[in-house]
């Protein structure tokens, strides 16, 4: 694919398409094609490479959840063999401390399998009491490589969230050039009305990030997620504007629109729990907006896939996917192996191998100032089925007693057409 940007984004902002449907869209997750989607037909299968080449990868948003839960050593086995590096966004109680920074740095280091490494690096949830001295510390022992920023309501933060822009003016205004990232949504408006879920990303971005970003100006910031085209053109103009704004596209935003999360596999309504994610996938348009700006080939946008697996037992009041009161959390189990085989499908199909490395690797790495290799790693062209689920032990109450878990893979069930050669 050859268009230039700036025709690219021409067409990303035109409001008034006539085209109902972007190529290949179909509705629901169960009866997706991947393969139409992204215009993989038998022909452009034919023409692709048996082997890729590519540096090592990058994913700079990963929720290594708990030890005791399982869910640490689920992930970190499934990172260890996919990545160079990945950041932790560690969304639990109490990492407030240099000392539980430390405990959860060993915590990860201790679930990776023997004989495979990964870097670690951490970007811990920061609110309006954050001591910036803490954060000083812990850039300065290189425990963290930047930070994270909710606001109150619209995840569970276990009350690390900032109440906003204002409230955390402090600690935004010493952060200098510590890498700020953002969880771009508000639940509330400034009269204390509820913002409609399809709007609180923008809304966030366009009132209270406008807000943070003055108050920092050489700072640098990510807009984590992006899930709405709007969000992609404020970054544009605030980059004109001087800004350092970085965008996070993650792939199930390539795949996925409202309407699929709501679409049975017999294309009546059903609501697909272990689809429910934040920020919600947007419509048709947005979702094209997305796709073309994983084309556009620029420093400032990387892959960063939001990374969460969460664990199913329904007899569980909390702490699991869907709890006893039928009640849904938001996050994937999006495997490392399957977000890498999309995007490399993605991307070949539209003609831009030779965006795959910047993409997975070096502008992340570029931006948290992460050390790669000079490793290159080979992935084969070979057909796989996505596993139902991931499978794992939990701690029981007994020392030494353990208890199986599983979590439902994201895509589970489809095929993949790309595998990391071992």
């Amino acid at each position: 694919m050859s268009i230039e940007p700036i025709i690219l984004r021409s067409r990303l902002w035109s409001c008034d398409s006539k085209d109902t449907k972007p190529d290949g869209w179909a509705p629901g997750i169960l009866l997706m094609e991947l393969d139409t989607m992204f215009d993989i037909s038998a022909q452009t299968r034919a023409a692709m490479p048996e082997v890729l080449t590519l540096p090592g990868t990058v994913d700079p948003h990963v929720h290594f959840r708990l030890k005791k839960t399982g869910q640490m050593a689920m992930v970190a086995a499934e990172c260890a063999t996919e990545h160079e590096a990945t950041v932790d966004i560690p969304n639990v109680p109490g990492i407030t401390s240099l000392e539980a920074l430390r405990e959860r740095y060993a915590d990860i280091h201790s679930c990776i399998p023997y004989g495979q490494r990964t870097q670690v690096l951490m970007t811990p949830l920061v609110n309006d009491t954050t001591d910036p001295e803490f954060i000083r510390a812990a850039r300065k022992a290189r425990l963290i490589h930047g930070v994270k920023i909710f606001w109150q309501g619209v995840s569970n933060d276990y009350g690390n969230s900032i109440s906003s822009a204002a409230g955390a003016e402090k600690l935004i205004r010493s952060l200098g050039d510590t890498v700020c990232t953002l969880h771009a949504e508000c639940r509330d408006d400034y009269d204390g009305k509820r913002i409609p879920i399809k709007n609180r990303e923008f809304w966030c971005v366009e009132n209270e990030v406008s807000k943070i970003i003055k108050m920092n100006p050489e700072g640098t910031f990510v807009i984590r997620h992006i899930s709405d085209r709007r969000t992609l053109q404020w970054i544009e103009t605030q980059r004109g504007r001087g800004f350092n704004i970085h965008g996070e596209l993650s792939p199930q935003y390539l795949i996925l629109i409202d309407d699929d999360i709501f679409t049975g596999e017999d294309s009546h309504a059903a609501l697909q729990c272990n689809c429910v994610f934040w920020p919600r996938p947007k419509d048709k348009h947005s979702q094209d907006a997305i796709r073309r700006a994983a084309l556009w080939g620029v420093d400032w946008l990387h892959i960063g896939t939001d990374y969460a697996m969460h664990l199913e037992d329904f007899s569980q009041p909390s702490g699991v996917k869907i709890n006893n009161k039928g009640v849904a959390v938001g996050g994937l189990n999006f495997l490392p192996r399957v977000a890498k085989s999309v995007l490399i499908d993605f991307y070949i199909s539209h003609g831009r191998k030779d965006l795959l490395a910047p993409m997975l690797s070096g502008n992340a790495a570029k931006l948290y100032g992460i050390m790669l290799s000079d490793k290159q790693y080979k992935y084969m062209r070979e057909d796989w089925v996505v596993p139902d689920y991931s499978m794992g032990k939990k701690e029981g109450v007994i020392p030494g007693q353990w208890h199986p878990v599983r979590s439902s893979c994201f895509l589970r069930g489809h095929t993949m057409h790309w595998r990391k050669a071992t």
